[in-house]
C-alpha cells in the first residue's frame, strides 16, 4: 500500500466453528495492530516496532457459527506487515 508512512489498513475475515471454544492467535506487525473478535476487542498494540511473525500469543474465545475478525494495522514508518 501507498503512502506506508503514518497510514492504517483494515483486514476482515470470518472464523465459523461448530462449538464454542477458546483458541490462540499469534500475532506480529511492524508497527501498531488491533484486533476484534466478535465486536470485541481482544489485542492491541500502540507502539512501534520490526516485524516478528510470534510477538505476542493470546487467548481468542469463539463463539458457535461465524465470528467476525477484524485486524487493523498501522504504520508510523518504513517497513510494513501483519
Amino acid at each position: 500500500y501507498r503512502p506506508v508512512d503514518s497510514v492504517w489498513v483494515a483486514a476482515y475475515t470470518e472464523i465459523e466453528v461448530d462449538a464454542d471454544r477458546e483458541t490462540q492467535f499469534l500475532l506480529g506487525s511492524d508497527d501498531q495492530m488491533i484486533v476484534y473478535v466478535n465486536g470485541e476487542k481482544v489485542y492491541e498494540f500502540l507502539g512501534n516496532r520490526g516485524w516478528k511473525g510470534d510477538q505476542s500469543r493470546i487467548k481468542v474465545p469463539l463463539k458457535k457459527g461465524k465470528n467476525p475478525l477484524w485486524v487493523l494495522c498501522g504504520n508510523t514508518g518504513g517497513g510494513w506487515e501483519m
